[in-house]
């Protein structure tokens, strides 16, 4: 074992480092001169690399590196980083005196006195460099399998769409009826490219709603007449395939008869979070304003009304409330987030 000279009576700090030095059987620790000559080798080195200490002494430590490495230069461009910077990480393939290749994480350091060369501590990371590597290859083939998932979802929904309205247009339906029934579809496909963008994970709120009222292109539809707020929350997607269908619903009626087709109309759509009973739940609130709705406005029923006053408790367990106001539409919706809770940011 070659160790690093001392004196006869070595001072404290000098000692602690001995034993450091000595005792460190996980690491391998050792110093070169400036040419990269071994000049000290501790037991760890030995442990990890193969070397004994009356072998490797005096003899370049660029052989730690893969054949590849040195003729690449590795080695020296190290040195020459550690000496300019002061240090040099170095995470790579090496090699012990068997050959057998090892992933090191390590560190050159150069020593205060320049004359005298570099430190370098390395430790074998092998386990932990493959368990990296199968990870990030299960990633990249999850991120593909989604790709095709999500391009195959886009063609069904894109199919069952043509032939619906193939369908439709060899039997006698009303062309409110084809109208509607497309939308509706439109509807789902704009949720669906939402919860593919987002890799089939949790859907962002706001982008639900803003994709809803978004995707009439009608020159009404201005930002001084809707208002968005609240905090960013996170659907499931089977709430967010809900809760989309809903929006649209309303978004429709706003159109067609409420706070978006009337001059003067203003639509506010704004959510928080409750904790109830230790659950978190996001509370959505549609309200129309500016205009005034007919005396019979609440009398009229249709699939929109049965979709958040039957559909949503149903289907989220949600509590709905639907109010024909005097000066428009009021629609609440509360749901429970269930695991997506907590995936929040500051309010918009």
């Amino acid at each position: 074992m070659i160790r690093p000279k001392e004196g006869a009576h070595s001072p404290p700090d000098t000692q602690l480092l001995r034993l450091i030095f000595d005792s460190a059987r996980d690491y391998a620790i050792f110093t070169m001169d400036p040419d990269g000559l071994v000049t000290s080798w501790n037991p760890g080195a030995e442990r990890v690399l193969g070397w004994a200490a009356e072998e490797i002494l005096n003899s370049t430590a660029d052989v730690i590196f893969t054949p590849e490495d040195r003729a690449a230069g590795a080695a020296e461009q190290e040195r020459i980083q550690a000496a300019t910077t002061g240090r040099a990480n170095d995470d790579r393939w090496q090699q012990r005196k068997d050959g057998e290749r090892f992933w090191a994480s390590g560190l050159l350091m150069a020593l205060e006195d320049p004359a005298q060369g570099f430190v370098k501590i390395l430790r074998d990371r092998t386990e932990q460099h493959l368990a990296d590597e199968q990870l990030r290859r299960s990633q990249e083939r999850q991120a593909v399998l989604l790709a095709e998932l999500q391009h195959r979802s886009r063609n069904l929904l894109s199919l069952a769409q043509a032939i619906a309205l193939q369908t439709l247009r060899r039997h006698s339906v009303s062309p409110d009826f084809e109208r509607d029934f497309t939308r509706r579809l439109n509807a789902l496909g704009r949720v669906q490219a939402l919860i593919s963008a987002a890799d089939y994970r949790d859907v962002d709120l706001h982008d639900l709603v803003a994709a809803e009222l978004q995707a009439h292109h009608d020159d009404r539809l201005r930002p001084d007449r809707m208002k968005l707020r609240g905090p960013a929350v996170r659907l499931s997607t089977g709430a967010a395939q809900a809760l989309g269908l809903a929006l649209h619903e309303l978004t429709t009626n706003a159109v067609k008869y409420g706070a978006l087709g009337k001059d003067g109309g203003v639509l506010t759509v704004t959510w928080h979070l409750e904790d109830r009973k230790g659950n978190p739940w996001v509370v959505v609130v549609w309200k129309e304003a500016g205009i005034t709705l007919p005396p019979d406005a609440g009398a009229r029923s249709g699939y929109g009304r049965e979709l958040i006053e039957q559909a949503l408790p149903y289907q989220l367990a949600a509590e709905t409330q639907l109010e024909f106001e005097p000066d428009g539409v009021r629609c609440t919706i509360a749901t429970s987030l269930g695991d997506t809770a907590g995936r929040r940011s500051e309010e918009r």
